[in-house]
């Protein structure tokens, strides 16, 4: 399924000029290329193709560097993320979060809170669903979601590995209630059993059910088209997939841990 473009033609004028800024420098009368970040863009983003230096100073590297950026989403994103955790300051980060603060855009400034942690660009992400994780006892499904939504929405995170992390954390939470005695117990296992024996459990909401529960853990294991275990080839998961994989874990996980669903036998 497609998604919306990366980057909005409407904004990608403004996030070109901000990481022009970075690679020249203005003392008048003169512009000069910074080389010195340029060939370290070179070695971040591993570029399979190097920027042009064709000329003594540099100037055709950046103009190779701003036209890749008008052409490539995947090259632009990067090149901002890499700029905003290694060379911007504080005040450069706040520019660059006023220009993504427009309508349209897919992605916001995460601004770094503690000394050891960096500015960086990630998904921008509709509601307080993520923010649900704080709430989220400290194990490893909270270990896990906290990983998946990590891979999901940062630049160079890997949609793939985002939902086999989702995946786990739902295993992590469910199979201490649902199949306590088998510690090996998959997705499929879990829903199975819920479908098995939906007499020995009792949900919350009224108008929710132990049957769609489970119907709803099966949406997040069959979805995992990339999974290990076929012969045919197949596509990896998208960011989109994985971020939707993210939102239905971190509702499962809640179910499981927070007392949602208990066995009948506890009531």
């Amino acid at each position: 399924m497609a998604s919306t473009h990366e980057i909005p033609p409407h904004l990608r004028q403004s996030l070109a000029d901000w990481a022009e800024g970075f690679l020249v420098s203005y003392d008048p009368p003169g512009r000069y290329p910074n080389t010195r970040l340029l060939k370290k863009i070179e070695r971040e983003l591993a570029l399979d193709h190097p920027l042009n230096w064709s000329d003594e100073f540099g100037s055709r590297a950046v103009e190779d560097c701003l036209g890749r950026f008008h052409t490539d989403d995947d090259f632009a994103l990067r090149l901002v993320d890499v700029l905003l955790r290694q060379e911007a300051q504080r005040h450069e980060a706040e520019s660059l979060q006023f220009i993504l603060d427009a309508p349209g855009s897919r992605w916001e400034v995460k601004l770094a809170r503690y000394d050891e942690d960096e500015n960086h660009l990630a998904l921008r992400l509709a509601g307080p669903t993520p923010k649900a994780l704080d709430h989220l006892a400290a194990g490893p499904a909270h270990d896990h979601l906290e990983q998946a939504w990590k891979e999901a929405t940062d630049v160079d995170g890997d949609p793939s590995k985002a939902y086999r992390e989702a995946v786990k954390a739902v295993e992590a939470a469910a199979k201490p209630l649902v199949t306590p005695n088998d510690p090996l117990a998959t997705l499929g296992k879990i829903s199975g059993e819920l479908k098995a024996h939906p007499e020995q459990w009792e949900v919350t909401l009224r108008r929710d059910s132990v049957e769609e529960l489970a119907r709803r853990v099966d949406v997040l294991r069959r979805s995992q088209h990339d999974r290990h275990g076929t012969d045919e080839p197949t596509e990896p998961m998208t960011r989109d997939e994985a971020v939707a994989g993210c939102y239905l874990a971190t509702e499962l996980v809640g179910h499981f841990i927070s007392g949602s669903i208990i066995q009948v036998d506890d009531l």
